[in-house]
């Protein structure tokens, strides 16, 4: 028996029962928290495959489940849902999901919109570098489309002096980057189309190395995916940095500058 002074602090059944009912919510959610700090893998493309299994399928309530269990599930969906609400924060982690040719379009719900998205962010990086994507034969052939649909330009005489030089500057520009925009979308329609149609790669190969073999292929996509996949699933690695640090400058060494401190937490995540 317990000792009359220490009894207080012996559980009853239902503090055990709960306890049991919550370790079985939590338990699975642990590991794929965990999976998902990783350091040294791409962890956001797996955000919406994980969230899918797990409001699907780990946190799916049952009927032979207690109330408990069912309240908790239902409390984690809902925050999980609440968490990733937010509409430019969804569009990442799909592209994430998208770009990683172990998942590709499986997970998303609005393929069509995910792919017109990746197109216009393709678009947009190349818009960027307008000078070096667009070549003289690009620009000729799009004037030729234009002229054979029909849609001629008509250029006005252009005043004298300065005013004159500036507009012939202008609507050269103009040209430049309308023929680059119509270059860049075909480009863009074509690398997602071929990417999206090729079979995904096995979930143990590593996304990074396959990028790094197909950039050729696919090389404004392969810049894209950098970009991308290096965006962390979850802030634990920042908060171990944070950590690294307050360890490293204690009471004892409070006179540290802030670029050896720099250093220290450099070589504390680097050396092994």
């Amino acid at each position: 028996m317990a000792d009359r002074n220490t009894r207080h602090l012996v559980l009853r059944g239902s503090y055990i029962s709960t306890l049991e009912d919550t370790c079985r919510v939590l338990k699975p959610l642990r590991t794929f928290t965990d999976s998902l700090a990783a350091e040294k893998c791409i962890t956001i493309s797996s955000l919406r495959p994980v969230l899918q299994h797990l409001t699907e399928s780990i946190l799916a309530e049952k009927d032979d489940e207690s109330s408990l269990v069912r309240s908790m599930k239902h409390a984690i969906c809902k925050n999980l849902q609440e968490r990733y609400e937010d509409a430019d924060m969804a569009n990442v982690i799909d592209m994430a999901c998208v770009l990683d040719p172990r998942f590709k379009l499986n997970f998303v719900e609005d393929a069509d919109s995910i792919k017109r998205q990746l197109e216009q962010q393709f678009t947009q990086e190349s818009s960027a570098n307008v000078g070096s994507t667009c070549t003289l034969s690009q620009e000729s052939s799009a004037r030729g489309e234009c002229e054979d649909e029909g849609t001629s330009v008509s250029v006005p005489e252009a005043p004298k002096g300065l005013a004159g030089i500036l507009k012939i500057i202008t609507m050269k520009k103009q040209l430049k980057k309308q023929s680059a925009d119509m270059v860049n979308s075909t480009l863009a329609f074509q690398e997602v189309s071929v990417y999206t149609a090729l079979p995904t790669i096995s979930v143990d190969k590593d996304p990074l190395q396959w990028w790094k073999d197909n950039e050729e292929e696919f090389p404004r996509l392969a810049k894209l995916a950098q970009k991308i996949l290096c965006i962390p699933a979850t802030s634990v690695a920042s908060e171990r940095l944070f950590s690294s640090s307050g360890n490293i400058q204690t009471v004892f060494r409070s006179s540290l500058k802030p670029d050896k401190l720099n250093m220290l937490v450099f070589l504390h995540k680097n050396l092994p």
